[in-house]
């Protein structure tokens, strides 16, 4: 993924050695210092669908593909994969699941990067342009704090993928 960003696949392989569904994971549940946003970031869903709208601007600011292949389910965009990799990320020691909030109830659990993951995702976010890590914090303030307009936004990027006009959180 890296590789791509700056325009040299070979980067990747030298900078963290994970694969680019890894990558991206550490990158969407990154929250930097300079940012001071939500040190957690909402469960399946909410990461799914922010995911899946840094896929689409992703490949907007930089004309590469991000790994992601999303299909529709009953909440919207989907990817297993993702979820695969949480799971390995967690079992990494890179990932701290803790129960979610009531309020939101398709994310029964809640993100937090631990110190490891936090060093490995900073070396990662300092690698990208500027502008992907503007895209990048706008997406998890959207995602964390502005739930109605972070849906309307995944929904106009893949109308396709969602089963509803418009879901509702």
């Amino acid at each position: 993924m890296i590789g791509g960003i700056l325009g040299d696949s070979d980067v990747i392989e030298s900078l963290t050695g994970r694969n680019d569904y890894e990558e991206f994971t550490l990158l969407l549940l990154y929250d930097p210092p300079e940012e001071n946003g939500p040190d957690r970031m909402p469960g399946p869903f909410t990461l799914s669908l922010a995911a899946f709208v840094f896929d689409r601007k992703y490949e907007l600011v930089t004309q590469h593909s991000a790994p992601f292949e999303f299909d529709s389910s009953d909440r919207g965009p989907s990817d297993p994969e993702l979820e695969e990799t949480v799971d390995s990320l967690v079992s990494q020691g890179l990932v701290s699941p803790r129960k979610g909030d009531d309020d939101r109830p398709y994310d029964n659990i809640s993100y937090k990067l631990t110190p490891k993951g936090e060093a490995e995702a900073a070396e990662l976010y300092d690698s990208v342009s500027e502008r992907v890590q503007g895209e990048l914090a706008d997406i998890r303030h959207s995602a964390v704090e502005e739930m109605s307009h972070f849906v309307l936004d995944a929904h106009t990027l893949g109308p396709d993928l969602f089963d509803e006009p418009l879901i509702r959180t």
